[in-house]
This record gives structure tokens, C-alpha cells and sequence, in this order.
């Protein structure tokens, strides 16, 4: 199956010393034959990856914040977005309060002993 960018792999045959011509994992140079399946080349393919997506998207929020047709709503989807990612996500807390009953259970049984 061949790439749209048509990159191939850059590994070479130890048979022909031939380049390889499949195509690469994704965010690798190699494919799964000549390393790519390996797990810290599947990581590193990862992390690259994930830093050659976040300028843009930030520079998509960037334009969809500054844009006047965006709709207030989409501002403040992008808007908690951004907080929620970069760590000011609003803390979430539930405190279990015990019944009635299950206070005076518990000083009967405190009672008894």
C-alpha cells in the first residue's frame, strides 16, 4: 500500500542492499519490517507525531478565537478546551455524606462495645 506523500522506507535489503519500498509507519522512517514495530520506535513515532499536530491545532483555536463570525459558543468550547488541557480544569469533589440511619447504627455498635 503506497503513501499519498509517497515516502517509502529508508531500510535496505540485506539480500539485493536494495532500499526497501514499503511504506513507513507513521511518524517513522522505516516500516514494521526494518524496526518500526519496535516498541520504543512506535513511542518515539507517537511523541513525533503528537508535537507535529499541536502547533497547528493551537494555531486553529488562535483563529477560531479571534475570528468575529465564530459563534460565542464555539469561543467557549475552544476557550475550556484550552484551560481543561494545559491544567485548569475546574476540580471535581464529591463528599458521601452517611444517612440518619447510618449514623445511630454506628453509635449503637459504639454503645454495645
Amino acid at each position: 500500500m503506497k503513501r499519498k506523500d509517497g515516502l517509502t522506507c529508508t531500510g535496505t535489503s540485506k539480500q539485493t542492499k536494495e532500499r526497501c519500498g514499503n511504506p513507513p509507519i507513521p511518524g517513522c522512517k522505516v516500516c514494521k519490517f526494518h524496526g518500526g514495530k519496535a516498541p520504543q520506535v512506535e513511542a518515539a513515532a507517537h511523541r513525533r507525531l503528537l508535537t507535529e499536530l499541536v502547533g497547528p491545532a493551537l494555531t486553529e483555536m488562535r483563529d477560531i478565537l479571534n475570528d468575529d463570525k465564530t459563534p460565542a459558543a464555539v469561543k467557549l468550547g475552544a476557550i475550556k478546551d484550552i484551560l481543561d488541557r494545559t491544567g485548569f480544569k475546574p476540580v471535581t469533589q464529591i463528599q458521601v455524606m452517611p444517612t440518619e440511619e447510618q449514623l445511630l447504627g454506628w453509635i449503637a455498635e459504639f454503645d454495645e462495645s
